[in-house]
């Protein structure tokens, strides 16, 4: 008999039981945006309050004289949710088989990313109505391009001063400041390198811009990154959230 070989001579190959090759998604943010709110129905109606409170009314009156008086009132819009389903089949005896030699559990990794998969799906959905500039009035958006992008590090390029603008186009419309700022990874990614950014930070004593030297630097609570990334059938990766950022 010749020579065995070790793979011949291990007659089944071990398997590593602490390692393992997956995919596992980034942290996912869109519901710092989009917060969950519990509904008692699939369909109904959202009530919608006034400005009056904004109003600076004349109150002054003379003694004795009339009160003046406001009406109060409300809106109201329909709402209807849509269901949404995955499965992951996996056979029993796969199951059994998976368990038994490698100890892996097929179950639960199956109930884990059906899990991942409809999260992923509501950040991508969240994502879109986010970024989408046709969902914003012209005074609550703007596009930068050229030496004005953050990608550029010239003169023109003001990270901090498009953020300023942003707070007080809010401010204007709504009467609160903002107070989270939404980007997309590679939005970070340049922000590390501008430097009006690193001239900022200098004095902190830090030598990289985080996210929660941005959050102060920018005057918001957080700054949250969304590095999730979605795949084609193809298996080609992108970025969620794209090259937008969204202060809110």
């Amino acid at each position: 008999m010749p020579q065995m070989s070790l793979a011949q001579a291990r007659v089944v190959d071990p398997i590593l039981s602490t390692v393992a090759q997956g995919y596992q998604n980034n942290e996912l943010i869109g519901n710092a945006l989009f917060p969950h709110v519990q509904v008692a129905a699939r369909a109904g109606k959202i009530l919608a309050f006034g400005k009056e409170s904004f109003m600076a009314y004349d109150t002054a009156r003379a003694p004795g004289g009339a009160i003046k008086r406001i009406s109060l009132g409300y809106s109201s819009a329909s709402y209807a949710l849509v269901d949404h389903a995955l499965a992951a089949s996996v056979p029993v005896e796969v199951i059994e088989e998976a368990q038994s030699v490698p100890g892996v559990n097929l179950a639960a990794s199956a109930i884990r990313t059906v899990q991942d998969a409809l999260s992923l799906r509501l950040e991508v959905e969240q994502a879109a109505l986010a970024t989408a500039a046709g969902n914003y009035q012209a005074s609550n958006k703007a596009t930068l391009s050229g030496t004005s992008q953050w990608s550029d590090f010239g003169a023109v390029s003001d990270p901090i001063n498009d953020i300023e603008a942003a707070k007080e186009a809010i401010r204007g419309k709504v009467g609160r400041r903002p107070n989270v700022v939404v980007m997309g990874a590679a939005v970070l990614a340049k922000l590390k390198m501008h430097p009006k950014i690193i001239e900022r930070i200098k004095y902190t004593g830090r030598d990289v811009a985080t996210v929660e030297l941005l959050a102060s630097l920018f005057g918001v609570q957080r700054v949250l990154v969304g590095d999730a990334v979605a795949a084609t059938d193809a298996g080609v990766f992108s970025d969620v959230w794209g090259k937008s950022v969204i202060v809110a």
